[in-house]
């Protein structure tokens, strides 16, 4: 295992960041310790960008809820994003009235980040509960929930207790940042086409003489039941166009499908002759376009802004797209004095365009999964991404517990499977600081490798020591 990102002269880290302070204990004025983000950035508009198109709607469901605390009688205005500041749970409501141009949509309730346990319920019925504070999720809805044309009422019953035993982090954290707890980053509402594309996982990849890029895409075509008719076929294609060059498009082999009730996963390629590679100095991104379509007819489509970028770990050092670089990087954690971790793209936009000019060209996001308008905004700007999970100072007791395993396993997953395809993502961080880790590490290890080609670190601090598995890269 390469040592010489240990030394200074090799890579040079500026820890950007507060002490950690823990949360208080008196519940009793919470509402007064609450923090949210700006008005000024609810509407939305970055979601829409980023997550809607031709065919999909974004609801946006941030603005103004009603809160309640575990115990309490009487409801609290509150705006979402937001936080609150104690250990314990938290009601949250909202009535949303739903157009009625909505019916006969596949609806996807979606959130970017919920701390840390939460269960949603739809007009009093219950649509999921998730675990894990700082991963994105989706939950589909049935249509038969909804009310179209009037209003419905939105419950999300959040808790951020954590335990010495079952959470992800651990009840003891030393130095961690502080534990708030809420829906403290965007919810919203997807609607989708009858039938529709789901679960797209994109993998951009460089040839080895850096002169042709590929997309491999694997998707699931979903249909209801009853829909579509027996033997009904359907095409999937990959469209990639140069920003750039707006009449150049690159277009795949239709792959054909063909339908039946449920999912059907489909695997579709293109390959890139010239492509140029996504670097910090000059971070090149085209548009993806996956596209689901019945002869002419376009059933579905989604967008995404990729790059093509390979990061190894070699002799010489950290290669970006096969040249040894110095990185200089900043330890960064989502928090802000006036909106705790609830900030929205122009504050995360302020903070990588101030570490930009400071002359870093990578960024360590400490202890959890950032925001996703984080990655997409360092894949404008060209600033490499170390992204980690939250699993440090863990005894071995805790990875020998089976439903601790699993857990973790699962976090790890949302983690690399929302954020694998960004360009930006140079390295992935699985914990450490502990002595007793080793073996169980190298375990998540093994399943990084499966997901995603980028290099994987552990993080060892001074005289505390830490066990490092043979399978990791670098720390």
């Amino acid at each position: 295992m390469p040592d010489f990102f240990r030394t200074p002269h090799r890579i040079v880290w500026l820890g950007l960041l507060l002490a950690a302070t823990p949360a208080h204990s008196d519940s009793q004025n919470w509402t007064s310790r609450y923090v949210s983000r700006p008005a000024s950035e609810l509407d939305g508009q970055k979601l829409r960008e980023i997550y809607a198109s031709a065919t999909r709607e974004v609801v946006v469901l941030n603005g103004l809820w009603e809160a309640r605390k575990e115990g309490e009688q009487a409801w609290h205005p509150v705006s979402v994003p937001g936080a609150f500041d104690f250990q314990g749970q938290v009601t949250f409501r909202r009535k949303v009235k739903l157009d009625s141009s909505l019916m006969g949509r596949r609806l996807q309730f979606v959130a970017l980040g919920i701390n840390a346990r939460c269960t949603i319920f739809v007009n009093d019925k219950f649509v999921g509960t998730h675990v894990g504070g700082h991963t994105s999720f989706r939950f589909p809805v049935d249509s038969s929930v909804f009310f179209f044309g009037k209003e419905n009422e939105f419950r999300i019953e959040v808790s951020n207790r954590l335990s010495p035993r079952g959470t992800l982090p651990l009840k003891h954290r030393p130095l961690a940042p502080r534990n708030l707890g809420g829906i403290f980053r965007d919810v919203f509402l997807l609607a989708l086409p009858e039938i529709s594309l789901a679960g797209v996982q994109v993998t951009p990849s460089l040839s080895s003489e850096l002169s042709e890029g590929k997309l491999d895409v694997l998707a699931e075509v979903k249909t209801e039941a009853g829909n579509p008719p027996p033997g009904d076929n359907v095409i999937v294609y990959l469209e990639l166009r140069d920003k750039e060059k707006p009449g150049r498009v690159l277009r795949s082999a239709p792959v054909p499908v063909q339908l039946h009730p449920g999912v059907v996963r489909v695997t579709a390629e293109l390959l890139v002759p010239k492509a140029r590679p996504w670097r910090p100095e000059q971070p090149k991104l085209y548009e993806l376009r996956v596209v689901l379509a019945r002869g002419r007819k376009t059933l579905d489509v989604t967008r995404a802004s990729v790059g093509f970028s390979d990061f190894q770990v070699g002799p010489d050092g950290f290669l970006v797209n096969g040249k040894a670089t110095r990185l200089n990087g900043v330890g960064w954690v989502e928090w802000w004095p006036d909106a705790g971790p609830c900030a929205g793209w122009e504050a995360l936009e302020r903070d990588l365009r101030t570490i930009k000019k400071l002359g870093a060209d990578a960024v360590r996001v400490v202890a959890a999964p950032p925001h996703p308008f984080f990655l997409h905004l360092c894949d404008q700007l060209g600033l490499l991404v170390l992204e980690e999970m939250p699993l440090f100072s863990i005894p071995r007791p805790r990875f020998e517990d089976p439903g601790f395993m699993k857990l973790v396993s699962s976090y790890l997953t949302e983690m690399l499977r929302r954020d694998a395809s960004h360009p930006s993502l140079a390295a992935w961080g699985v914990g450490g600081e502990s002595s007793e880790a080793g073996a169980h590490l190298g375990t998540l290890i093994g399943l990084v490798r499966q997901l995603s080609p980028r290099p994987v670190y552990v993080v060892e601090r001074p005289r505390l020591g830490c066990s490092v598995p043979d399978a990791v890269d670098f720390t």
